[in-house]
């Protein structure tokens, strides 16, 4: 009984801690040109330890002629930080893999990043309800239900779009696209 009062008690140190960042302003850096390549490599250096205890092959396909994107890199970072540990997160070994796309979609005007794996997939019934405040289906894993949703959130302040396509058994594709060209002021 003491030791579910203490991990509830984490929980709710990582859910106010989740919330505290997201609501936090951050004006210093907003509207700041950058390259999504950048914070791609930024967030895959955060995650070293991670992805060794999780994987043995992550993959990158950076394009190289990527556009700069307006925007918050910072938290784009963040994006990318949460969309790869999901990956890593849906891994059944250490013989699976993750990979990391960004291109240029010219005919929307847009980057885009995808973070792939080919892990146990995301059950129908829950894809439908990922991007949920709370909905986790990792609580006995410390999860908070917080990450995609935040996730999501910062996407769309900067005008962009998330989806995820999945198939149970064969893994996940997590798309982000980002306009170019438009200044955010309200990241």
């Amino acid at each position: 009984m003491l030791q579910d009062i203490a991990d509830g008690a984490i929980r709710i140190q990582k859910i106010v801690t989740h919330l505290k960042d997201f609501a936090r302003p951050n004006d210093d850096i907003l509207g700041t040109t950058f390259s999504l390549n950048d914070a791609v490599q930024q967030a895959l250096d955060l995650l070293v330890h991670p992805i060794k205890k999780k994987t043995e092959r992550i993959e990158t396909d950076l394009d190289k002629d990527l556009p700069l994107i307006v925007g918050n890199s910072q938290q784009l970072e963040q994006v990318v930080v949460n969309l790869v540990l999901n990956a890593l997160d849906a891994l059944p070994d250490r013989t699976h893999t993750v990979r990391i796309i960004t291109r240029f979609d010219q005919p929307a005007n847009c980057v885009e990043l995808r973070v792939e794996d080919n892990g146990i997939g995301i059950p129908r019934e829950h894809l439908q309800r990922i991007f949920e405040p709370f909905f986790t289906t990792k609580l006995d894993r410390g999860g908070t239900g917080l990450g995609l949703f935040i996730t999501y959130k910062l996407v769309k302040a900067h005008g962009g779009a998330l989806s995820f396509t999945s198939e149970p058994g064969h893994g996940t594709v997590a798309r982000v696209q980002l306009p170019l060209g438009e200044r955010v002021d309200h990241v």
